[in-house]
């Protein structure tokens, strides 16, 4: 292990698939590895190997890096994301762009993504080739959709196929289907 230079007081850290993330003490978000989709978020398609400050986004608690997208919850509850298979309002990939509110942890999986409401409601978005959001189809989602039947949500994780909630019970929900393909990413 190795020190990455220009980082201090770092109190999250997420790894995708070839980008990271980390968020320090003062909500700001710094971003290195490569940007081929706009995963950087620093409006360009430009990589860099040394951490980046976004200037674009700021009082954030918490990141999450999926395989070529990067989603951000501010410590107002609101989701941002940026970076390609998004599916969101964003006119513009490598710029942060508001995604959902009042949500209290966000999980990135490979090509979609989680949200948790304070409520224990879960809200899903992205591919859906496995079955991964929830719903019963292999349909994807462009917004975040709320799960159904789901509630009395205290965690939610998500890997490249499946997505995982942790009821307040205990018990743990998991939606996914270990047998279906990876789709294939255009470059852009």
């Amino acid at each position: 292990p190795a020190d990455i230079a220009g980082l201090n007081n770092i109190v999250q850290v997420s790894a995708g698939y070839n980008h990271n993330l980390a968020v320090d003490q003062d909500g700001s978000v710094w971003a290195w590895g490569d940007n081929s989709y706009g995963e950087l978020g620093d409006g360009s398609y430009l990589g860099s190997s040394a951490p980046i400050r976004l200037a674009s986004i700021s009082n954030v608690k918490a990141v999450a890096a999926g395989a070529f997208y990067s989603l951000a919850l501010k410590r107002d509850g609101t989701v941002w994301g940026w970076g390609a298979l998004l599916f969101g309002p964003s006119t513009d990939p490598s710029k942060p762009s508001l995604l959902l509110g009042n949500a209290i942890a966000i999980a990135a999986g490979d090509v979609h993504s989680l949200a948790l409401s304070p409520d224990g409601t879960v809200w899903a978005w992205g591919r859906n080739y496995a079955g991964q959001l929830g719903d019963g189809t292999r349909i994807d989602r462009t917004q975040p959709q709320p799960v159904a039947g789901l509630s009395d949500v205290k965690l939610i994780a998500a890997s490249q196929t499946s997505s995982y909630a942790v009821k307040a019970d205990g018990k743990i929900r998991v939606a996914s289907s270990a047998t279906a393909p990876h789709p294939s990413v255009e470059r852009r």
